[in-house]
């Protein structure tokens, strides 16, 4: 799972994936064009929560820029009694597909604190949502 991205300790999650967009290069025509709906402010989050919001985003980005032949990718978060992270693009799926390493990485990461996380193709492109607990506790672990 490797170390703790500094951005994370200098800029918080939000910070941090604005940094980590501005990082990518301009798209050129036919590639993919990143979007943001992102809060200025969240509530104070878990060390372990903001780590996996921020990596379950990145290795969403990640599959959008490497794997989607479509044109615009969303990455959205929200909190409304959890953090929600998603990122969907409007890239046309294959005939055929089996989730990879990145994918069940991203579902270890939720289940790891107790959340959820599912991806795959919609109607309209791909999609990766993440729910992770606020405090980044179990269900079982609050009692």
């Amino acid at each position: 799972y490797g170390l703790r991205p500094i951005e994370l300790d200098d800029a918080g999650l939000v910070g941090a994936i604005r940094q980590r967009l501005a990082g990518l290069p301009a798209s050129e025509p036919g590639e993919i064009k990143v979007e943001m709906e992102l809060p200025d402010q969240l509530p104070a989050l878990s060390p372990a929560v903001e780590l996996a919001a921020y990596r379950i985003a990145s290795e969403a980005i990640n599959n959008a820029l490497t794997h989607s032949a479509g044109h615009r990718c969303l990455v959205a978060i929200t909190v409304n009694g959890t953090l929600a992270v998603t990122v969907r693009d409007d890239g046309r799926p294959p005939r055929s597909w089996t989730p990879g390493v990145g994918l069940r990485s991203i579902l270890e990461r939720a289940e790891e604190l107790g959340g959820t996380a599912a991806a795959g193709p919609t109607g309209d492109g791909w999609e990766v949502t993440a729910r992770l607990p606020l405090d980044g506790l179990a269900a079982s672990d609050r009692d």
